[in-house]
């Protein structure tokens, strides 16, 4: 892909076990969304020719494409379900996000009660929304943003994300990996601030946000300063969760790739970010 011009799109990347599809549930019906970063209309075509033959017992599988740096060729089709309450809503949330050169199809599974033309629209649009907030993004010649949701303690896997980050970088000859994490819980940040110093310094520079708590009454003595004391790379303690996306902005380089990683609310900094760096 070769252009001059800015613009958001989806890495193609998405982690082993992924997060698409993305299920949502009404009134009995099951809404799955699929996203893929897509070049052309036949690859498009391709990816929905195999979703629908994987889900032949599916009642409707609407989908919308954009393509083009500027965004300018857009499709979408409602499948069989009443007129603008499928493709259009999918579209819009494709394009609320800046984002081209994807597709998302979203496969429903009818539960046997009418949702209307309205509760159809916001099912639509609603699961697709949520899906396009999970999915790597990247925002092209300027930094790639990744959200990884990981599962509680899991410095492993904190890693190879990191690893995966730093191979992308060095193929390309350019760019940074810079990692914004947000600790899960106070006895876990006590269990495993040195693995998760250790795997966090894989990155060239981080931005590590206070605990989250969750079910955990803060515990003296712990904080996210057990993590940053311990790296051993250029590291920045945000502790004003609404200040993240601002220093992320003071930090970042075009090329780098931007991680927000961790198991808690660390992931919704995604549009901020974009917003900041853009």
């Amino acid at each position: 892909m070769s252009t001059d011009r800015d613009y958001t799109t989806i890495t193609g990347e998405i982690p082993e076990g992924g997060v698409s599809p993305v299920s949502y549930e009404i009134q009995r019906s099951r809404f799955l969304s699929y996203v893929i970063h897509a070049e052309d209309e036949d690859e498009v075509r391709t990816w929905l020719a195999a979703l629908k033959k994987e889900h032949y017992d599916a009642r409707h599988a609407p989908y919308a494409m954009v393509l083009g740096a500027d965004a300018s060729r857009q499709r979408s089709s409602d499948d069989g379900e009443p007129g603008g309450t499928a493709g259009s809503p999918i579209l819009e949330a494709i394009t609320a996000r800046g984002i081209t050169y994807a597709a998302v199809a979203v496969v429903r599974y009818f539960g046997g009660v009418e949702l209307g033309a309205g509760g159809l629209a916001r099912a639509y649009g609603g699961t697709v929304a949520q899906a396009l907030r999970l999915v790597p993004m990247l925002l092209h010649e300027r930094c790639a943003l990744l959200d990884a949701h990981l599962p509680p303690a899991d410095a492993g896997r904190l890693e190879a994300v990191l690893r995966a980050a730093r191979q992308k970088i060095e193929a390309e000859g350019r760019g940074r990996v810079v990692v914004v994490f947000q600790p899960h819980l106070y006895s876990r940040t006590a269990e495993f601030a040195e693995e998760f110093a250790a795997a966090l310094s894989l990155a060239d520079e981080a931005i590590v946000l206070d605990i989250f708590g969750a079910r955990e009454h803060p515990v003296d003595g712990v904080t996210s300063r057990l993590i940053t004391n311990a790296m051993t790379i250029p590291t920045t303690y945000v502790v004003d969760f609404s200040a993240a996306p601002a220093a992320v902005a003071d930090i970042v380089q075009p090329g780098d790739i931007v991680l927000t990683m961790g198991a808690g609310n660390v992931t919704m900094l995604a549009d901020e970010i974009l917003n900041h760096v853009s």
